[in-house]
């Protein structure tokens, strides 16, 4: 009788190890989580920044259309040229939120991994 008394505590003992050791692994996915949505955040609060300072440099050129000269080809070419250059910043912008996005979504997949494993348990 004694000897499934010790047998019941080895098992308890086993089980609460297995059990701190998956508590400290999501906790640790937690943390890498965390730090990966706030990541994504910042690096979308950045590309809004850049979006932003390029609407405003495009707005300042349509309300001051007189220093662009709009009325003569040159200022014509300067204000194509200068729109076609807002554009390259803008796909850019995207493009850099998109792969940054990408390489996210791939990390959080991976996590994925993390949280499901101690399901069954």
């Amino acid at each position: 009788m004694a000897e499934l008394g010790g047998q019941a505590v080895s098992a308890l003992d086993a089980r609460q190890t297995a059990l701190l050791a998956r508590h400290s692994a999501v906790a640790s996915a937690d943390r890498a989580l965390s730090a990966i949505v706030a990541d994504a955040h910042a690096s979308a609060v950045a590309a809004r920044k850049r979006l932003d300072g390029i609407e405003s440099e495009v707005e300042a050129l349509v309300e001051n259309e007189a220093d662009f000269a709009l009325d003569t080809p040159a200022g014509v070419r300067a204000a194509h040229r200068l729109l076609a250059d807002k554009l390259r910043e803008i796909h850019t912008v995207v493009a850099d939120a998109a792969a940054d996005a990408e390489a996210k979504a791939a990390v959080l997949n991976e996590m994925v991994a993390h949280y499901n494993s101690g399901r069954a348990e």
